[in-house]
């Protein structure tokens, strides 16, 4: 027997079926929630809805072991994995896993349609469920909460991805150079580097951009000076500006100390997701951004860019002073402090002053006791990554810097300098104390110290202080017992 629908002259086999859908027709919803009250016009509908409260997810992945609290949405995940796309567009052929996807993709793209309007701020969507995300950006609403951690958020999108982060999950992985990410979004973004598409256009001016974000700042420069002012992000403790919102809330970390990113190898902890990656790379050794002329890599994006125009034959940069050119202006700023003696970068512990932030960087090492660049060889760690260059030819043998007088090679430039004053018998650094004169400004700085009577180095054990290095070295082997160095006719053995 076949039951026939009075509203529309749909047949249905069973009758059951025929009220479910009758429904649809009358708007009736039987079914309500004993929780929060809301309420379904099926059965089934109500009781995926109280999962949400449960936290069920009875429907398990095979495959990386995501659970889902609908079978249905078990189905249109397990497709990422299998790549299934059923779905195609009559218009374009492009195809999607799923059919509400491609109704998404025929409305926006083919018909321009966006007839859900938001009341507040008139923004229109093409989709109820886009409205509904929007609508908790004026209500503040966070429905969706963490199950490890008290993070909660407007839409289900971030929940999923944030709970990756705990589960250590990145599921998108790039074809050309094996990167993965949490977020597919994500993984697009990043295959732009390597196709070099840039496919957000400047109205104003010829320029294109990989992001979207990048496009939005930069249109920033068409603007007047009033105008930009609004469109920036103001942090209300220092007043410092920013062209995004997680540029502010990443540097609101400074303020309260908060470093919730911490690096497995070393424990060094980073206020944003980001640096923290780019610091793991100081420990794989990795560089996944290569130069298409010299084929050497690099560790980020930006240190590419900056070596890329290194290949530029045009040194359009010239010092006012010296009519030294360079192809960067960059390059320029930092050689002008040589004329000027300008040192803007300044240590908050002792107070030393630098020319460049590189080299204040490093310089704090020394009071963090930090040394995060190792030997894979023998694992003497170093402060400095041309350290560890340099010390790595001990074990190489290598020796790339000739002496063009004695041809005696060295594994550093600083050696080679150093050397080449014996031939000339130059002493350009003297004492303004007592005009002895020395070849290398080290050996003055230690010279000094016999009239300032400065000892900067200091026993952990017994607090004893040295006015140079080695002799601290050999006064902690008389707290060892160790006493190295042995006569070689009688022999006696001594500390140093």
């Amino acid at each position: 027997m076949k039951h026939k629908c009075e509203y529309c002259a749909k047949v249905f086999r069973q009758k059951c079926v025929l009220d479910a859908h009758r429904r649809t027709h009358t708007g009736e919803k039987p079914f309500s929630c004993d929780i929060c009250l809301q309420s379904f016009s099926h059965r089934g509908h109500l009781d995926e809805h109280k999962r949400t409260h449960t936290r069920e997810k009875p429907f398990s992945c095979n495959t990386c072991l995501n659970s889902f609290s609908r079978k249905e949405t078990l189905k249109i995940h397990e497709r990422i994995h299998t790549g299934e796309k059923p779905f195609s567009c009559e218009i374009c052929m492009r195809s999607f896993s799923q059919k509400a996807t491609l109704n998404t993709h025929t409305r926006i793209i083919h018909m321009q349609v966006k007839p859900f309007f938001c009341d507040i701020c008139r923004t229109s969507f093409s989709t109820k469920r886009h409205l509904t995300d929007h609508q908790r950006i004026h209500t503040g609403t966070k429905p969706f909460s963490c199950n490890i951690c008290p993070a909660s958020f407007a839409t289900k999108g971030y929940l999923v991805i944030h709970e990756r982060t705990h589960k250590g999950l990145q599921p998108f992985s790039c074809n050309i150079c094996q990167n993965s990410f949490s977020q597919k979004g994500a993984l697009k973004i990043h295959s732009r580097i390597h196709s070099g598409i840039k496919p957000f256009s400047c109205d104003s001016c010829p320029l294109t951009f990989a992001h979207k974000q990048l496009l939005q700042i930069h249109k920033r420069d068409h603007m007047d000076e009033s105008s930009q002012e609004k469109m920036l992000h103001k942090c209300e403790q220092c007043h410092k500006t920013f062209h995004t919102k997680w540029g502010l809330v990443t540097h609101m970390k400074t303020h309260s100390g908060e470093k919730p990113f911490s690096c497995d190898f070393c424990q060094k902890s980073f206020y944003s997701k980001f640096n923290l990656k780019i610091h793991k790379r100081t420990h794989t050794g990795e560089k996944p951004f290569s130069c298409s002329v010299c084929q050497k890599a690099f560790s980020t994006n930006s240190k590419l860019t900056f070596h890329m125009k290194s290949h530029n034959p045009e040194r359009a940069f010239s010092c006012a002073n010296c009519q030294k050119t360079f192809k960067l202006k960059l390059c320029l700023d930092r050689h002008l402090r040589t004329h000027t003696g300008e040192r803007p970068f300044s240590c908050d512990i002792c107070l030393k002053a630098f020319k460049r932030r590189s080299h204040l960087k490093e310089h704090k090492r020394i009071h963090s006791r930090q040394k995060p660049f190792s030997c894979t060889i023998c694992q003497k760690t170093f402060t400095v990554e041309s350290n560890l260059k340099v010390h790595m030819r001990c074990h190489t043998g290598e020796r790339p810097f000739s002496c063009s007088v004695c041809q005696k090679s060295f594994p550093s430039s600083n050696g080679l300098s150093s050397h080449k004053k014996t031939h000339n018998r130059e002493k350009p650094f003297s004492c303004d104390i007592c005009q002895k004169a020395f070849r290398w400004k080290c050996s003055l700085k230690i010279h000094q110290r016999t009239h300032t009577g400065e000892k900067p180095f200091s026993c952990d054990i017994c607090q004893k202080t040295f006015s140079r290095s080695h002799h601290l070295i050999g006064h902690k082997r008389s707290h060892s017992g160790v006493k190295g160095f042995s006569c070689r006719i009688c022999n006696k053995t001594f500390y140093n």
